[in-house]
């Protein structure tokens, strides 16, 4: 029974991860304004799980009976836990950047500060660098900033490249 368990969460698992990996590689909403399943405010992630529900038998049984539970519930379609899916994709992904990175050796940045929802100032980082088979530009992180002067964004971005162990001497244009 153990096991029978661990296979139907596995499989919840998976297409939380499907569909949060959907959404995150096309820049799409996540959330709306309710948590509950079958609202239309409640946008593209619980969306698209009751949308393959219809076809897949096994989101059918499984969202009926542990949806809309609440907080002390165990669904797996909370936005807790896609938003932590989120945030295991984003480290994969700045991984992949970095790496890229390193191995095309020479690179630019472009960053600006923008004041984000909570009013939180942002540094958004970009680069350019170019692979085999040509140039890319890849959104890389937003890094906390405390004031909007040169220093301060100097500061952040060298933290940045010295935490990842990217060679300053390689950056051969910012903006």
């Amino acid at each position: 029974e153990d096991e029978v368990k661990e296979t139907h969460w596995h499989q919840v698992l998976q297409h939380i991860l499907s569909v949060t990996t959907f959404l995150s590689y096309r820049g799409l909403v996540f959330r709306g304004s309710d948590e509950v399943v079958d609202l239309v405010c409640n946008r593209n992630y619980l969306g698209i799980l009751v949308q393959l529900a219809e076809y897949d038998t096994f989101l059918d049984e499984h969202i009926p009976k542990h949806a809309n539970e609440g907080k002390d519930h165990v669904s797996y379609i909370s936005s807790a836990v896609c938003d932590e899916f989120t945030e295991i994709l984003q480290k994969e992904v700045l991984i992949a950047i970095i790496q890229e990175i390193k191995t095309s050796k020479y690179f630019s940045v472009s960053f600006h500060s923008t004041p984000e929802i909570s009013h939180m100032n942002q540094l958004t980082i970009i680069f350019r660098y170019v692979l085999d088979d040509g140039p890319v530009e890849r959104f890389a992180t937003f890094l906390p900033v405390s004031n909007h002067i040169e220093a301060e964004f100097a500061r952040v971005l060298i933290n940045f490249f010295e935490k990842n162990d990217i060679r300053i001497q390689n950056l051969h244009e910012q903006s």
